[in-house]
């Protein structure tokens, strides 16, 4: 899987369409359209997905919040992930999937990087809005990290980069105890429901995950050697001839960064805020 996969980077560092004609557009085109069109990752807890049927979740929030600004509405296409966010880049911004040729003005939640924008030639990448990491957690202590793991039952999202991390780390030790779950907010309920002991996911899937838990926890943030990077900064990318919406979007999630309504969408969904790292 390559680098900047969903799971292995999003997840790692780490087709619903709506229907209409192919668009992506600069900040004029956009205001004449009235409305901004943004691509979300589908069933990405929590982030975007469906609640009671609804599209619900922080990246929503946040697109909706922008639109606003803009003056248009938001409107969404959820975009099952590729094999790599490369692919997730063509059919969310400037190509469109295969199936229906649509691409949104914006994509949300993309990993603000300078291999992933060089070789992106055809979207721009920008407006860091978060600072993602990866979190351990687990009913025992785990200050020593994953040394305090050994005979624990340990929850991840399958295929992703902990899931790859935990099965060979240390000669693959783990490998027995490692529990799958499709995402890593479910791997936490079931660490909070005490069918695991610990789990390894984004901060913001433990902390979904474990929304309402009121029992013992211990964290750990600290170096995960094998894993690569273990934190990032997430941001927005759009076509490349969008620069003047790319700019304009920075420009006002620095207005809701300053008088506190971002950190209060993050704290509506049950994740804290954390201000993205320099690219």
């Amino acid at each position: 899987m390559q680098l900047f996969s969903r799971r292995h980077a999003l997840v790692s560092l780490g087709l619903a369409v709506l229907s209409g004609a192919a668009r992506g557009a600069p900040l004029a085109a956009v205001v004449g359209a009235k409305e901004l069109r943004f691509a979300v990752y589908k069933d990405f807890a929590p982030w975007s997905y469906r609640q009671d049927g609804r599209l619900t979740g922080v990246d929503v929030a946040i697109a909706q919040a922008l639109a606003a600004r803009i003056g248009v509405p938001a409107t969404f296409t959820e975009l099952a992930a590729g094999e790599s966010v490369d692919d997730d880049l063509r059919n969310g911004v400037w190509r469109g999937s295969l199936v229906s040729g649509v691409v949104a003005d914006v994509m949300l939640h993309i990993p603000v990087d300078k291999g992933l924008a060089a070789r992106n030639g055809k979207a721009l990448i920008g407006a860091p809005y978060y600072r993602e990491q990866f979190q351990l957690a687990s009913r025992e202590d785990c200050s020593d990290g994953p040394a305090a793991l050994d005979g624990l039952k340990i929850g991840v999202e399958l295929d992703s980069a902990p899931d790859f991390f935990l099965l060979g780390v240390h000669g693959g030790k783990y490998r027995s105890h490692v529990i799958h779950f499709p995402d890593g907010a479910m791997a936490a309920a079931a660490m909070a429901r005490g069918e695991v002991d610990a789990v390894l996911a984004t901060r913001a899937q433990v902390q979904q995950g474990l929304r309402g838990y009121g029992g013992p926890v211990s964290y750990y943030d600290g170096a995960l050697p094998g894993l690569g990077r273990t934190s990032w900064p997430v941001g927005l990318a759009v076509r490349a001839d969008s620069g003047d919406l790319l700019a304009r979007l920075n420009q006002d999630l620095a207005s809701l960064t300053a008088d506190g309504r971002l950190a209060g969408i993050f704290q509506a969904y049950g994740v804290s805020y954390a201000a993205p790292a320099a690219a």
